[in-house]
């Protein structure tokens, strides 16, 4: 599946078509100044993002996550799985 010329989507993974995207997206000095974030500020917003969302009241349970949650919820597989990598690579930011 893709979306556009930036992003394809295979097996659930967003993945960029090319490197010069994430350059793009990395960049420090935008002229509109809005997308260019750093990877570290990245990752703390994903950290921040993927935690929020598994402290969701209503995806908290005791059981665990079940194949059904991962089916509501297609952040939460994301979350449980890269949350710690994220917050990692903030540099504690």
């Amino acid at each position: 599946m893709a979306c556009g010329f930036l992003i394809r989507i295979v097996h659930n993974t967003i993945q960029l078509c090319h490197q010069t995207v994430r350059e793009f997206l990395l960049k420090q000095s935008l002229d509109q100044g809005l997308l260019g974030v750093g990877q570290t500020v990245a990752h703390a917003l994903l950290a921040e993002i993927c935690l929020r969302y598994l402290l969701l009241e209503e995806i908290e349970t005791p059981q665990g996550v079940e194949e059904a949650d991962a089916q509501k919820y297609p952040l939460l597989a994301y979350g449980l799985a890269y949350w710690r990598l994220h917050v990692r690579s903030s540099n504690g930011i």
